[in-house]
Parts: C-alpha cells; structure tokens; sequence
C-alpha cells in the first residue's frame, strides 16, 4: 500500500514538474493558449480532488494501523495469559507429580506392612501346623502306651484266671 502511495506521489511530482515546464512554455506561448489554460485549471482542480483522495486514503491507512496496532496489543495481551495458564497448569502438574509420588510411597508402605502381617500370620501357622504334629505324636504315644498296658493287664488278668480255675 505504502508503494502504491509512493508511486502515486511520484506520478504526482512528475506532473507537477510537467505543469511548471508547461507554465514555462505559456508564458512564451501565452497568446494562443487561452485554451490550454482552461484546461490546465481543470487538470488542477482534478490534481486536488486527488491529492483530496490520497489525504483521505492515508486517513484511512492510519486508522487502519492504528487497529493493526490494537489488534497486536489483544494478541500480546492474549500471549501474556496463555503463557501465565500454561505456568499455572504446568505447576498443577508438578503438584500432581508430588501427590502420585507420595502416593507411591504409601502403597508401597501399605504392600511392605500387608507382607509382614501375612509373614506373621504364615509363622504362627507354621507354628500350629508343628503344635498339632506335636500333640499328635504325643497322642498316638499316649494311645499306644495306654494300649500296651491294656493289653499286658488282659494278659496277666487271665493268667490270674487260669491259675485260679486250676
């Protein structure tokens, strides 16, 4: 657009460089160019309209910059606070990070106590597990003690009953 203007300036000039040379030649030709001179007045009053345009355009154009230079404002603004969310999420994050840690540690606490409460619980099995052994070795010694004498009581009771009947 600036290019556009700057052409548009620069044809500008060259007509009013052109103008002053044909000034120049009516002066020397003034008689026969009562014509020529009307028609420069329009030309000049076309010049000025454009010249009118042009102030409007570069009215416009500033305007215009003037919003491009908002816009950019919005956009840093904008920036600003994705960058400001982005800080705030990516300290949620290590936050998160921290109580899974912690997490961590207290399951792996619970797991570490539930295998010494199952290592206990295991040993007093194993324990009753040998109690019952014991008390059952002990029980078939008792049961065949008790037998034996039984059985050797039987033995001399009818040793004793044979000796009187005879």
């Amino acid at each position: 657009m600036d290019k556009q203007i700057h052409n548009l300036l620069t044809e500008i000039s060259k007509e009013m460089k052109s103008m002053k040379s044909d000034m120049h030649d009516m002066k020397s030709d003034i008689h026969g160019v009562k014509t020529d001179v009307e028609s420069m007045k329009s030309d000049m009053h076309d010049m000025k309209s454009d010249i009118h345009g042009v102030k409007t355009e570069v009215q416009s154009m500033k305007s215009d910059m003037h919003d491009m230079k908002s816009d950019i404002h919005g956009v840093q603004t904008e920036m600003h606070e994705f960058k400001s969310d982005m800080h705030d999420m990516s300290s949620n994050f290590h936050g998160l990070k921290s109580e899974m840690h912690d997490m961590k540690s207290d399951i792996h606490g619970f797991k570490s106590e539930m295998h010494n409460r199952f290592d206990t619980i295991e040993a007093k099995l194993e324990g009753v597990g040998g109690h019952f052994e014991l008390t059952n070795e002990s029980r078939i010694i008792d049961v065949d003690f008790i037998a034996d004498k039984v059985s050797k009581l039987e033995r001399e009771l009818y040793i004793l009953k044979n000796k009187s009947d005879n």
